[in-house]
């Protein structure tokens, strides 16, 4: 299961790296104005898996995302907060 998203960033300015990537859970192209994320996927490489698997900080392969896309999938801190807060 993808990581949670722990940052928005944004909003995009014209001329951003990104602008016209597609996000990958809508597959709409990023533009000016949108708020984004990156979502965690897997260890960056077989040091950071031991170090995961030690319990220890490690560094993450990742994507980026509209922060919507990432609520929708459930993957943002607040959306957690949220529901342990409604228990």
């Amino acid at each position: 299961m993808p990581a949670f998203a722990e940052h928005k960033f944004g909003p995009k300015v014209e001329g951003h790296p990104s602008i016209g990537d597609l996000c990958p859970f809508c597959d709409v192209a990023f533009k000016a104005g949108d708020i984004t994320t990156l979502v965690g996927l897997f260890p960056a490489n077989t040091d950071e898996a031991e170090s995961m698997f030690k319990g220890e900080s490690f560094n993450m392969e990742g994507v980026e995302v509209h922060y919507g896309c990432a609520e929708e999938h459930g993957l943002t801190k607040e959306k957690e907060d949220d529901e342990i807060a409604a228990e």
